[in-house]
């Protein structure tokens, strides 16, 4: 837990998340030794997979991992947060599982992710059915600018109302960074302008 504390997740977020961690020396799990482990949950709440997030950055292999699911179909935090997206009508949508928890501590509740810069037409029929308005929150940077180039080619769903705003922060930045120095009032600032 000192590693989430650094990161500034706090123990409610913690237990609402259901973050572990799945030790070095642990043999059943080894793509997800020594990282900090986030169940993944569809629409309706069945785990279909648990990811890990590198703690120490000597470990080999990726900085996420996570054992093989349909990561096209599901979107991290729909479920925690469909209820707030569906009264709001909006849902923002990110790259990473820490930008949707560190949103949901700060009070944003209406945050999900595609795992990386990955939008499918799946994820946008998902969305359809909770929101109107969908804020692509990709980072700023090569892969986030490919990821909204990616959903652009898609067609589009009804009267879904998609804007890109992988731009309004510096670059370095992405939601979980930024969040936490600022205010929900000026990030739907940013958003609406």
């Amino acid at each position: 837990t000192r590693y989430l504390k650094l990161r500034g997740i706090n123990e409610e977020t913690i237990k609402f998340w259901e973050i572990g961690y799945c030790p070095i020396g642990h043999k059943r799990y080894k793509k997800l030794k020594g990282r900090i482990t986030f169940p993944v949950k569809n629409q309706n709440g069945i785990i279909v997979t648990i990811t890990g997030r590198k703690v120490f950055d000597t470990l080999p292999g990726p900085k996420y991992d996570m054992y093989p699911f349909p990561a096209r179909k599901i979107l991290f935090g729909l479920w925690q947060n469909k209820k707030n997206i569906r009264e709001q009508g909006r849902a923002i949508v990110t790259e990473g599982q820490l930008d949707v928890i560190t949103a949901w501590q700060k009070g944003l509740k209406i945050v999900t992710s595609t795992f990386g810069a990955h939008g499918t037409l799946w994820h946008l029929g998902l969305l359809a059915r909770y929101a109107k308005r969908l804020d692509i929150l990709y980072d700023n940077d090569n892969a986030g600018f490919e990821g909204v180039e990616g959903i652009k080619k898609l067609s589009t769903l009804g009267d879904l109302d998609i804007r890109f705003q992988n731009n309004i922060f510096p670059k370095g930045e992405d939601l979980d960074s930024w969040i936490k120095n600022h205010s929900l009032e000026e990030l739907f600032t940013l958003l609406d302008q």
